[in-house]
């Protein structure tokens, strides 16, 4: 509602929700999703992927997708981490593909989850075709009637921004429609991941309201493709950046019929031996762990959370520095 339009008694209402209170502080905000133990998203925040065409956009979309519904832990997520234990509403919307190719798009995802069903809790919708004032109003229908049945929304993930407004470049349209994307992140307390397209031929984000979803989100992360190797990086956002060299690098397999990570090229010397290290202080004194006993050794090794424990332990058998068998952990080599 403008505020214009706003009677003094709804002002003051709403004003009264938003002052600080020294004595009242918000709930914290937990990460939603991170990317290589960096946060990107968070509650009532925005978080935009820019990228030129053909890049693996689709496929980090996808990633965050099965990040949320993985149930086998060694899924590779290509470097996205989340979680949904509350089974809130996750809903994914996708204005450029077929019909066809948005279902194998949901299907790849969940066989990148390791699952071989979707959970109730995700509503993945394919609205290529339609107008932008339709997709608008069909994005606030589906999250009203989504946090209503689920109890909430863990996140929204929009593939195609730019098809819910009808000119990119039209500031009167875009920055109130920007603004109530924000407002809908912020009402719901969810975050909400924008794929935008860069200009062609340029590394600026498409338009005006390619400009206006920079300049709010708290995450812009970048996918840029060398010969078959797409690496994703972020130098604009409010915390702490994920310099390029250093972020996700991944590419596409046959064998395995969608994009997989780059292992090979993933680990730098310093991150190696940082890795080395923590494998062997986990170690010492023991031949072998079963997954739960190394999870709790490495968090008190790296006084770290269980969830990026997990993700430590797949690091190092990426690395080759732990191999398992028959559920038993063990040094890959003498230490």
């Amino acid at each position: 509602m403008p505020a214009a339009a706003l009677t003094q008694a709804q002002l003051e209402q709403m004003l009264a929700a938003r002052v600080f209170n020294l004595a009242k502080p918000p709930p914290p905000a937990e990460p939603v999703y991170t990317i290589k133990e960096v946060v990107v998203s968070t509650p009532g925040n925005l978080t935009v992927i820019n990228a030129a065409v053909k890049t693996g956009k689709s496929a980090v979309i996808g990633a965050f997708l099965a990040s949320a519904m993985k149930e086998d832990k060694r899924a590779d997520t290509l470097g996205v981490e989340s979680s949904n234990p509350k089974g809130l509403a996750l809903i994914h919307l996708d204005t450029e593909q077929s019909i066809e190719d948005h279902w194998a798009g949901v299907e790849r995802a969940l066989k990148r989850a390791g699952r071989s069903d979707a959970p109730s809790w995700l509503g993945s919708f394919s609205l290529a075709g339609l107008s932008a004032a339709t997709n608008q109003a069909t994005l606030k229908y589906i999250v009203g009637k989504s946090a209503e049945r689920f109890g909430g929304i863990h996140s929204i993930l929009i593939d195609g921004v730019a098809d819910l407004v009808t000119d990119v470049n039209n500031t009167a349209e875009c920055d109130p429609f920007v603004a109530s994307l924000h407002g809908l992140a912020i009402q719901y307390r969810c975050p909400i991941v924008n794929v935008i397209h860069f200009n062609p031929g340029t590394e600026k984000t498409r338009g005006h309201l390619g400009s206006q979803l920079e300049r709010k989100a708290e995450s812009n992360l970048t996918l840029v493709k060398k010969g078959d190797m797409t690496e994703v990086f972020s130098l604009k956002q409010r915390r702490r950046p994920i310099p390029r060299g250093s972020g996700p690098r991944f590419k596409y397999s046959q064998a395995a019929g969608m994009h997989v990570t780059d292992w090979e090229g993933e680990f730098t010397f310093t991150q190696l031996a940082a890795m080395t290290a923590e494998v062997e202080a986990a170690f010492e004194g023991k031949d072998g762990m079963r997954h739960k006993d190394l999870v709790f050794t490495v968090m008190t090794v790296t006084s770290k959370s269980d969830r990026t424990a997990e993700r430590k332990i797949e690091d190092y058998r990426h690395a080759g520095l732990v191999e398992e068998t028959d559920g038993i952990y063990r040094p890959a080599k003498p230490l």
